[in-house]
């Protein structure tokens, strides 16, 4: 039979178990680091529409009829610059993007200031948030 003891010498027997448990540190607790939250990335994208490879962009442009529509592919990332292609012109620009560098192939570099309200500032940013596919020779237009 067990017998469980009651009265003073129980409440006594229960606080003394009770501070038995594992004891706390003298010292405060050092500081948790958490992780800085990554940089939002958009979940939309600015182009018109896709076919194969090719992302097509539109913008109004004042004295014209109809939008000017150009078609960019992504060729991807390197040494923290990201690269378009569009109508034989190589474009570059780091994220966050202050100077587009648009290059004809040949020794003519022009430079221009980024605005994301642009064609080629659109385009840009959807690439900067990973809103096109990096180009793939093989598959050509497809």
């Amino acid at each position: 039979m067990i017998r469980i003891a009651t009265g003073p010498l129980a409440i006594i027997l229960v606080l003394a178990i009770a501070g038995c448990g594992p004891r706390q540190a003298s010292h405060p607790q050092a500081a948790q680091v958490t992780p800085a939250p990554s940089p939002p990335t958009s979940t939309t994208h600015s182009w018109l529409y896709r076919v194969g490879q090719d992302y097509a962009y539109e913008e109004d442009v004042a004295g014209q009829a109809k939008p000017v529509v150009q078609t960019y592919r992504y060729l991807g990332q390197r040494d923290g610059l990201f690269t378009l292609q569009f109508g034989g012109h190589t474009v570059t620009c780091a994220n966050p993007c202050d100077v587009i560098h648009v290059s004809d192939g040949g020794f003519h570099v022009e430079r221009l200031a980024f605005d994301p309200n642009t064609i080629i500032g659109a385009a840009l940013t959807d690439a900067f948030n990973g809103q096109m596919q990096v180009y793939d020779p093989a598959k050509g237009g497809r």
